[in-house]
């Protein structure tokens, strides 16, 4: 049993020991350089105008880049982080909202597109229906067809039909009728 106790009483050494540890070895926020502060703002402004010129519809105009003349940072360091206030001290910043209204000439030429567009659809529904027609026209005649050549033979007497297969016509019509009311050729 007091084995146990002291087993117990290592781990929460040990356990205490490595948090007390994890809590000295955090770095602290170091306080950023005046230059690097003025330069990140600088920045951030650059891309909030360019931002919003782009949502204008408007190409930003070239600007010469700005010439940073305080002592070159180390290629090899990273940037430090800049402290931002928390989002409660942070003042609500106004975004200026441009709304383009279209212009005129603009309306007028969408308008007339749109104009063209019914247009062209109104002539492809007429031809559609030119097509259609013309389409039922023909399977009528087609149709037709097929009836008067198919209709003799059912006038054909019961005993018509040796005396049909005597004549080379008719030997053909019985092949055909054979080919199309038969059944199909993987089924013989």
């Amino acid at each position: 049993m007091e084995h146990n106790i002291w087993v117990v009483v290592f781990a929460g050494i040990l356990w205490l020991v490595q948090t007390l540890k994890k809590k000295g070895a955090q770095p602290r926020a170091a306080e950023p350089d005046a230059d690097e502060a003025e330069r990140t703002r600088r920045v951030q402004a650059e891309v909030q105008r360019k931002i919003a010129e782009r949502r204008a519809g408007r190409a930003a105009p070239p600007v010469a880049p700005a010439r940073y003349e305080g002592p070159l940072p180390s290629p090899v360091a990273a940037p430090r982080p800049v402290a931002q206030p928390s989002w409660r001290e942070r003042p609500a910043r106004q975004v200026p909202i441009q709304i383009d209204e279209p212009a005129p000439a603009a309306e007028e030429a969408e308008e007339a597109e749109e104009a063209a567009a019914l247009a062209r659809q109104q002539r492809l529904a007429e031809q559609l229906r030119a097509l259609n027609e013309a389409n039922r026209a023909a399977q009528t005649r087609q149709s037709a067809a097929i009836t008067a050549s198919v209709a003799p033979a059912a006038d054909l007497p019961a005993g018509g039909w040796l005396a049909e297969l005597r004549q080379p016509q008719g030997v053909r019509r019985a092949v055909l009728l054979r080919e199309i009311l038969g059944p199909p050729v993987c089924f013989r």
